[in-house]
Formats: C-alpha cells, sequence, structure tokens
C-alpha cells in the first residue's frame, strides 16, 4: 500500500509542478474567468466553501492538449487526468 501511496503523492506534486506552468493560482483564475467559470475558482480562493469541480470542466478550462500533456506525465489517460486535477 505504501508503494501506491508514494505513486500518489509524486502524481500529486506533478499536478502542482503543472498548476505552476499554467501560470500558479493568478494563471488559473484568469483560465477559470475566460472559461465562464469565475463563481468556481472564487469558492476555492475565498473563505467560504469550496464548489465542486468535474472532470468535463477541467477540459473546458485548460483543453484536451492541455490535460493530454498532464496525462503523460502522471501515466494516465486523459479521462483519468481529468478526474484527478477535479479533486
Amino acid at each position: 500500500a505504501s508503494l501506491l501511496g508514494g505513486e500518489k503523492i509524486n502524481q500529486f506534486k506533478t499536478v502542482l509542478e503543472w498548476v505552476e506552468t499554467q501560470g500558479g493560482i493568478e494563471g488559473l483564475v484568469k483560465q477559470f474567468n475566460s472559461a465562464g467559470l469565475s463563481e468556481l475558482i472564487q469558492s476555492w480562493i475565498s473563505t467560504g466553501s469550496n464548489l465542486p469541480i468535474n472532470a468535463e470542466q477541467i477540459v473546458q478550462v485548460f483543453s484536451s492538449p492541455v490535460i493530454n500533456e498532464l496525462a503523460a506525465k502522471i501515466n494516465m489517460n486523459t479521462a483519468e487526468a481529468s478526474d484527478m486535477a477535479a479533486q
């Protein structure tokens, strides 16, 4: 189980690094705003409760090629990577 836990930690670190390549938090806010999901991202950076996001919204924000790049980095298919990013 610790091997799987280590793999998940590495995948999470890779996702965090990927977020930085997308412009960090400021870049994420801009991308979510451009995708019409400003209410969603604002819920995450404010003190209230967080609104949920799903894999389809992740693709809406980042586009399939960008998600494909993330998927390759974390050894997942595109659907799995979108789901993981949504978490």
